[in-house]
């Protein structure tokens, strides 16, 4: 009997230590949060910081595109005025600031796509934050509730008399249990890792399909834009040279357009009737 009894107390020893443990992974697990919150403040300075560069790269490429207008029309309004060299040299400008825009816009468009895996890591970070508070709740409350079993078996086994053997199986039990427990804990939170991870890639997926969908759409829309802006300039251009037709009178000897023509050729017809 004093063996048996020798072994309950290992027991019970070994049940102390698991809970000091238990309370050794409630203080790391507060290290990990207080690291992981200061590598959130890092991660969205870092955000903050690339999406102002996003936006001075944005307002570049917006400028540059002025200056192509703006060009262009210069070089219009030389064309009229007569002056062909003064329009090469605003068209040579234009050519230079579309070159200029075409590489801020290389490099907003990059740009723009690391700020958003930026951000996308960051909301990712965020929530990895708010899964180990909810963790730490639970961990929490079942520290306190195995303090609670076991201050309550203590004070049960002091003032009642449990045979050894009783003590024994109930202990036994007790292993059992949190054997169970804890092999259905890291499945559990395994798979649900592996279902979160899966979810989260579908959602990148989706959302780059819609960033890529809508770049091409909005580049599309420039380029229409532009071909229209062009069309219109070489119409006008070409309406204005345009040479009105003349047609010489016979024994008048002066020129006449196709529209004073009509009414004379009306006549004749008339005549030869």
């Amino acid at each position: 009997m004093s063996l048996l009894r020798r072994f309950l107390r290992l027991i019970r020893a070994w049940l102390d230590s698991l809970l000091g443990r238990m309370e050794d992974e409630l203080k790391l697990l507060d290290q990990t949060l207080e690291d992981m919150h200061r590598q959130f403040e890092d991660a969205r300075r870092h955000v903050v910081e690339a999406m102002v560069d996003e936006k001075k790269l944005r307002k570049a490429y917006e400028s540059e595109l002025q200056q192509v207008q703006e060009w262009e029309q210069r070089a219009i309004v030389a064309l009229r005025s007569g002056d062909e060299d003064l329009a090469r040299q605003a068209l040579i400008r234009k050519k230079e600031h579309e070159r200029y825009a075409s590489e801020l816009e290389a490099h907003w468009q990059r740009q723009k796509e690391a700020t958003e895996r930026l951000r996308q890591n960051l909301k990712r970070l965020s929530d990895r934050i708010e899964e180990a508070h909810r963790k730490r709740v639970v961990l929490i409350a079942r520290h306190r509730r195995a303090e609670a079993q076991e201050a309550l078996r203590e004070a049960m086994s002091r003032t009642a008399e449990v045979s050894a053997l009783r003590e024994f199986e109930r202990i036994e039990e007790r292993i059992s249990e949190m054997e169970a427990e804890a092999e259905a804990r890291v499945e559990a939170e395994f798979a649900d890792e592996l279902l979160e991870e899966r979810f989260r890639e579908l959602e990148i997926a989706a959302q780059e399909a819609a960033v890529e969908q809508e770049l091409q759409e909005l580049k599309a829309r420039l380029a229409g834009e532009v071909a229209v802006t062009e069309g219109t300039a070489r119409t006008v251009e070409a309406t204005s040279d345009a040479p009105e037709t003349q047609i010489e009178v016979e024994g008048t000897g002066r020129d006449t357009t196709a529209e004073e023509r009509k009414p004379t050729q009306s006549i004749e017809l008339s005549e030869q009737q």
